[in-house]
């Protein structure tokens, strides 16, 4: 008999063995149970006795110790003796397996077995004995044994009597009597397999033949019949397999042709997708390498994809391969209306299957014009859906007789349509990349070329946007910012942060300006403002920072500039107005000079004395006496310094038309520096020579066009200011630090003289240029001489002039000029 795994003879024996078992288990289990029931009911039974025995003992003993009256004194007595008493007699019989034990109320071991397992009395839970009172328990000792223990407490001494039982001991009859129905059972159990696989194959003898016939049917030999009289079932299944053997050897030979053409197919599917053409987005390359593979695959004659136009009015043909010519071409156009009912069923049925187009209604309309001249008799047409709208045709026409088309050259063509569209797709999408990716790369030129510092962050405040000037102003290397966490990378402006957080919350414009900062040792301000992104793809924020130094620098010098502009027509009217009484003044200081002094005895004075009798001898002592000479002489120098003033006002209120020529900055320095050594007006009280002068002046410095006296005026009001300034503050070592360097970037040559005096407040140096503004005691300073210098280097000269200055850090005039293009 067959008794392999999958066979019904071992599937019948199987299931007869699992039931045999599960009833063999069943008993044993219930025997099992019933038994061990029985076994603990009689040794509670027998334990119980032999206890109750010990506690009659102590009973007794107790009636004799309450007889005597001496219960106290005698009680110690009393209970080693029932303990010497219990030891003699259940203590020394070697065959004794079990020994009682006793302990007292303090759970200390009064008396414990004398087995060989020491452990025993250690691993009773004397706890848990005396809260149980009378009762039994299992436990487990060091060693791992398990045991039963049956106890009893005795109330009038406190003690606890009780057994320890192995369960091994226990159970010994149970184990033995399961032994037994295990042998009983397998014995059983093999007789009865035995007789039950004889009668078994008996009966699926039958059923072996055929299933013998129909393996070798399986294995391709039809050759072979099948002799099982009778009628039931298994004979009817015989005869059913003989007629079934029959027919499919009738369809082998159809069968062999389908699959060696699904082959065919399948292998042309596979060339094109590992095609390495097919991953490139030249659409026509890969259309032409689609319609041969089709050719080859069907054999048919021509091949051909055809695209749709944007507006689906018109279909050109991308490319056409006719197998005899072994010819591509393209350009063949038709507009949709030319044949309605043919694209309407395409698009309609994913398909068009026909087997004779000339006598085909739904492709009548093309008959006269395509299919007769192409000798085209059959096609299959399938369409090419992208996103669930049609965009082309994957046309297979074949030539001269009428052709039947089978399923899977249709589904062939269906998959070439699938790919011909993932093909289009990719392509497109491929131009989109190409096209996106120069989008990304001319924007990201765009914003790193900025000017401004560029940040941009998504909604959990992650930067996804950080431009070469934010590299420069934060510090921070693109690619160590990127993913990173706002408050990680903006370090600089953390005083901020919550700011920017609220406005990408709110999705709020934040602008927050002239934010100081100091970078390099110079404090610079920043205008920081927080644009909110919000669409259906991106959420954020772009922060843009710009450096308002300058700007607020040029702010602050165009404010002095409107200052002075605007009172450059009073000084220019009160020069006019003063310049005229000045005039006279100063003649009539002159005549007096020349009647009274100079040309005493000219004739027109002689005559005038003559004429009055008065003593022009006299006259010339009384006035020397007097001092009248040196007061028409201060007259004369006062009104000199009145016309320089004006002079000054005149010069400050228009554009100079000084000549202006190039000039080597160093040498009107060098220039400035011996004038303000030997000529300056107040050497009598400060002693230029006694100043300490450093000069830092760069190499190779380009030419500048200027006026170099105004230029040396300039220079020689900031020594003035600067010598006075120190003087006054008693400055120790007194210093000027000249510098002249070139700024390539803005074409600037660039002055700058600093003194180690006292400094100026910040309110002092926001207006130190304006008109009129001096810090001096009243008669020592106009206040226009800075002013003067700063119209003379930003109007005349088209220059910068600043100042940075604070208290104890002395102060520090920028003077900037164009250089020669």
């Amino acid at each position: 008999m067959d008794l392999n795994t999958h066979s019904i003879s071992f599937r019948i024996l199987g299931v007869s063995f699992s039931a045999f078992i599960l009833t063999a288990i069943l008993v044993i289990i219930l025997a099992q149970i019933q038994l061990t029931s029985t076994i603990d009911s009689s040794q509670n039974a027998i334990y119980e006795e032999k206890i109750n025995t010990i506690i009659s003992i102590l009973a007794q003993k107790e009636e004799r110790l309450e007889a005597t009256n001496l219960r106290t004194s005698y009680i110690d007595a009393f209970q080693e003796s029932v303990l010497q008493t219990i030891e003699d007699t259940y203590y020394h019989s070697g065959d004794l397996l079990v020994e009682p034990f006793i302990f007292d109320a303090g759970g200390h071991l009064l008396i414990a077995p004398l087995l060989p397992d020491k452990d025993l009395a250690n691993s009773l839970d004397f706890e848990t004995i005396g809260q149980l009172e009378n009762s039994d328990y299992n436990f487990v000792t060091q060693n791992g044994e398990k045991n039963w223990c049956i106890f009893r407490t005795y109330p009038p001494w406190g003690w606890t009597v009780g057994y320890v039982v192995p369960l091994k001991e226990k159970y010994s009859d149970s184990r033995t009597l399961r032994n037994m129905l295990i042998h009983s059972m397998i014995i059983i159990i093999i007789i009865v397999l035995t007789i039950l696989s004889i009668i078994i194959k008996r009966m699926i003898k039958p059923v072996l033949d055929l299933t013998s016939v129909s393996q070798a049917m399986a294995d391709g030999d039809f050759s072979r019949k099948i002799h099982i009289a009778g009628k039931d079932e298994i004979a009817t299944l015989a005869r059913n397999f003989a007629i079934m053997g029959d027919v499919i050897r009738e369809k082998i030979t159809d069968q062999e042709m389908r699959i060696s053409r699904t082959k065919r197919l399948q292998k042309s599917v596979s060339s094109l997708a590992v095609c390495e053409m097919m991953s490139t987005s030249d659409f026509t390359s890969i259309a032409q390498l689609i319609t041969e593979k089709i050719v080859q695959a069907l054999r048919v004659e021509r091949a051909s994809i055809w695209i749709l136009n944007e507006s689906s009015t018109r279909i050109n043909c991308v490319d056409l391969f006719e197998e005899s010519k072994v010819h591509h071409s393209s350009g063949l156009e038709f507009t949709l209306t030319r044949a309605p009912l043919y694209y309407e069923s395409i698009e309609k049925n994913s398909s068009l299957v026909i087997r004779d187009v000339l006598n085909d209604k739904r492709s009548s309309q093309l008959t006269s014009e395509y299919f007769i001249p192409n000798n085209i008799t059959s096609i299959l047409d399938t369409a090419i859906y992208v996103s669930g709208k049609m965009r082309g045709i994957v046309c297979i026409e074949n030539v001269g007789h009428n052709r039947d088309w089978e399923i899977d050259e249709i589904a062939f063509a269906g998959t070439m349509a699938e790919l011909t569209a993932q093909v289009l797709v990719n392509c497109q999408k491929f131009l989109k990349e190409k096209e996106l990716g120069e989008l990304q790369i001319l924007l990201s030129n765009i914003i790193n070329s900025m000017p401004s510092a560029i940040v941009g962050v998504n909604r959990e405040c992650r930067v996804i946007q950080w431009n070469n000037e934010a590299e420069e102003v934060l510090g921070i290397a693109t690619s160590r910012a990127l993913g990173q966490p706002l408050g990680e990378v903006f370090t600089l402006f953390t005083e901020i942060l919550d700011d920017i957080y609220l406005a990408v919350e709110n999705k709020s414009i934040e602008k927050i300006s002239r934010v100081p900062l100091e970078i390099k040792g110079d404090k610079h301000y920043f205008d920081i403002a927080v644009y909110p992104l919000s669409d259906d793809i991106l959420e954020g924020a772009v922060i843009r920072i710009d450096d308002v130094t300058d700007k607020l620098k040029i702010d602050e010098m165009m404010v002095q500039s409107k200052k002075m502009l605007s009172v450059g027509g009073l000084a220019a009217g009160m020069a006019h107005e003063i310049n005229n009484p000045l005039a006279g003044l100063m003649q009539t200081a002159n005549v007096l000079a020349n009647r009274l002094w100079l040309k005493l005895d000219n004739p027109a004075n002689r005559k005038a004395a003559e004429k009055t009798g008065l003593n022009l001898n006299a006259l010339k002592q009384f006035m020397s006496a007097r001092e009248i000479p040196r007061m028409i002489q201060t007259m004369n120098d006062s009104g000199k310094r009145v016309a320089e003033l004006v002079q000054n006002m005149l010069s400050f209120a228009r554009k100079s038309e000084a000549y202006f020529s190039s000039h080597d900055v160093v040498h009107i320095l060098d220039k400035a520096i011996e004038l303000a050594s030997t000529d300056f007006d107040l050497k009598k009280k400060y002693d230029f020579k006694k100043i300490k002068i450093i000069k830092e002046f760069e190499a190779d410095l380009p030419l500048i066009s200027c006026d170099p006296g105004k230029i040396q005026q300039v220079i020689l009001n900031l020594f003035h200011n600067g010598l006075q300034a120190m003087h006054s503050s008693g400055t120790i070592n007194p210093q000027f630090t000249i510098r002249a360097y070139h700024e390539k970037k803005k074409r600037m040559l660039c002055v700058e003289i600093e003194d180690n005096g006292p400094g100026m407040e910040e309110e002092v140096r926001k207006r130190v240029f304006e008109p009129f503004f001096t810090t001096k005691p009243s008669g020592i300073g106009t206040g226009l001489g800075l002013s003067v210098s700063y119209f003379i280097i930003t109007d005349n000269h088209k220059g910068e002039m600043s100042v940075e200055s604070s208290p104890g850090t002395g102060a520090k005039f920028k003077i900037s000029l164009p250089e020669i293009s």
